[in-house]
């Protein structure tokens, strides 16, 4: 049986091998052994939210050392790779049978930006902060003189706050940037990480039209096509289209706004697949229900990966956010 202490101090020794090499803070074993632990619990867990967000969070709030800033250690993808490194030099063994570098790549990546999120180190406000300095001085005006409305988000992880590849969806970062310049805008992220477009549908009463928004973005397509098994098993789709579908038609009959947001670049399924079975279903159920779409799909394909997505190639960095927001906020001053 696997001693599950001694892998923990496993990770917690790679963590320190990596504050060493980039002179971070000098501290012992003890107390980088939460941090380790946390790391460990995403890796042995395909379901690691609900065990790993309340013990990042704790750690946050306590005071513990859970990110790699609490070192003293610069965070950056090469921080990362370094400490996922170590972990693979030193032999790491937990209750599966096979790890990678990318693996721990991921694991580290999670609870570094959780940490950084729960500690407050890195929120939207930061990135809508940012964002306003990539705006012009006309966009800023006219988003100043916008009337007063709440809007909704509901989708996936793409828009969820509880992001482990951004202090915040794009939602999030737009609540921020009107809190600053126009708080008669108010902005409601009802993105779940996860789910797919029937599961939006079964809390959409609850989660949007509730609220009594004046208009509703509706983004989901990633999880729905999971469910296909590479795009064999299309009566998910057909799912995926009837959901999306009654949300909006839903949303008509009370006269609220729609728009469609059309997924971001893919690597982690083929994207032909994602073009065929969400992209261009979402564009013709837009001209058929006669709804606006972002075309934030095909937007994402400008520049490197590097500068939109984390390292798994699915999920929206700090920058792919803004840029998100970005073309929503183009929507909005149209």
């Amino acid at each position: 049986m696997v001693n599950k202490k001694l892998d923990t101090e496993t990770i917690a020794k790679a963590i320190l091998d990596t504050v060493k090499k980039y002179k971070g803070k000098k501290v012992s074993i003890k107390e980088v052994l939460p941090f380790a632990r946390c790391v460990e619990i995403t890796i042995n867990n395909d379901r690691d939210v609900p065990d790993t967000i309340p013990a990042v969070r704790f750690c946050a709030e306590t005071g513990l050392p859970v990110c790699f800033a609490h070192l003293k250690t610069p965070h950056n993808q090469e921080t990362i790779a370094y400490a996922a490194k170590r972990c693979m030099g030193r032999r790491y063994k937990g209750k599966e049978a096979i790890f990678s570098e990318k693996i721990f790549h991921l694991a580290f990546s999670k609870i570094n930006m959780w940490g950084e999120k729960y500690s407050k180190l890195g929120t939207p406000k930061m990135l809508a902060v940012e964002l306003l300095k990539m705006l012009d001085k006309e966009t800023i005006n006219k988003l100043k003189k916008l009337k007063k409305q709440k809007i909704v988000f509901i989708g996936d992880s793409l828009m969820a706050w509880l992001h482990w590849g951004a202090w915040g969806g794009y939602p999030d970062i737009l609540s921020e940037m009107f809190k600053i310049i126009n708080k008669k805008v108010v902005v409601i992220n009802a993105g779940i990480g996860g789910q797919t477009s029937w599961q939006g549908l079964a809390r959409f009463e609850k989660d949007v039209i509730a609220q009594k928004p004046d208009l509703c973005f509706v983004g989901f397509g990633g999880n729905d096509l999971s469910f296909t098994k590479g795009g064999t098993e299309l009566k998910w789709m057909a799912k995926f289209r009837k959901s999306m579908t009654a949300m909006i038609k839903m949303l008509k009959k009370k006269g609220i706004k729609q728009a469609f947001v059309n997924g971001s670049r893919q690597y982690f399924i083929d994207d032909a697949i994602y073009t065929r079975e969400v992209t261009n279903a979402i564009e013709k159920m837009g001209r058929d229900l006669k709804v606006p779409v972002i075309d934030s799909h095909r937007f994402t394909w400008n520049g490197p990966k590097e500068s939109w997505l984390c390292f798994d190639d699915l999920h929206l960095s700090n920058l792919g956010q803004k840029k998100f927001a970005k073309e929503i906020v183009k929507f909005l001053i149209r």
